[in-house]
């Protein structure tokens, strides 16, 4: 059973919050955005 499935559900929810949300400016969106997304990538194991 592969977690892909639930990463991809968890950034789907994500990216509905960024575009819903008014409380932040789009530029701290993207910040956080940024942040977000290089911590998910740093959960994936390195297959090089």
């Amino acid at each position: 059973m592969s977690t892909d499935g639930s990463i991809f559900y968890n950034f789907l929810q994500l990216l509905t919050f960024f575009f819903t949300t008014n409380k932040h400016s789009l530029r701290d969106r993207f910040i956080l955005y940024f942040k977000l997304k290089r911590k998910f990538f740093e959960k994936q194991p390195d297959n090089s």
